[in-house]
């Protein structure tokens, strides 16, 4: 979670100051850009970031601290490829300053889109409230559905730690026969109905009408 916290508060610093910046050189008109430094520092950023993107990778993707770092690196990539554009374009004609400036607002843009899951991720995760991408009222209908539970009378579902999501509730079933078996019931049928949950630690307690 702190490396969550952290990874998008550098990234909001980041787009703060790309976006200033853009700014202030569309009100001074022109602004001159040495573009050799720029050209090198967006193919060493290319090259780093396609490594990081692609050592990421091969770890586990229900860490959302690796998620994060994934898309941070990808984003940084393609944000590479955008100065190295800009910077070709301004070797070529220096009338095409203005594609350095694009090209930031591009990165700034592509940040943003990434990054915009991110705050509802840190807010669930404290408030232990259900992942996003965990559909309650699906996993509160199917509980429904499994053989002998008349209703469903509590749930809750937490990501409390990497990949460790729990489940715990509270159904009510149509006769005290049901007692014994409905817990095994309604894991079997929420681990084959949602995969993202077949891993989950669930707990249930059973209550008869």
């Amino acid at each position: 979670l702190l490396i969550i916290i952290l990874n998008t508060t550098l990234v909001g610093m980041a787009i703060f100051w790309i976006i200033r910046e853009s700014y202030l050189r569309l009100m001074l008109r022109h602004v001159e850009v040495i573009a050799w430094p720029v050209l090198l520092i967006g193919a060493i950023g290319f090259a780093v970031n396609l490594t990081v993107f692609r050592t990421l990778n091969v770890h586990s993707h229900e860490e959302e601290g690796i998620k994060s770092a994934i898309a941070c690196a990808l984003t940084d990539a393609l944000g590479s490829v955008a100065v190295i554009i800009g910077s070709v374009a301004i070797l070529i004609d220096r009338r095409l300053f203005w594609l350095d400036t694009l090209a930031a607002l591009t990165i700034a843009g592509m940040l943003i889109w990434s990054f915009r899951k991110t705050p509802k991720v840190i807010f669930n995760m404290i408030m232990e409230a259900t992942p996003v991408d965990i559909d309650f009222e699906k996993v509160q209908a199917s509980i429904r559905e499994v053989y002998g539970v008349d209703d469903v009378l509590d749930l809750h579902i937490n990501k409390i730690g990497s990949g460790l999501i729990v489940m715990t509730g509270q159904v009510s079933i149509k006769s005290h026969v049901f007692h014994d078996f409905i817990p095994g019931l309604i894991k079997t049928q929420i681990q084959e109905e949602f995969p993202e949950l077949k891993n989950a630690h669930l707990t249930y307690e059973t209550r008869c009408c």
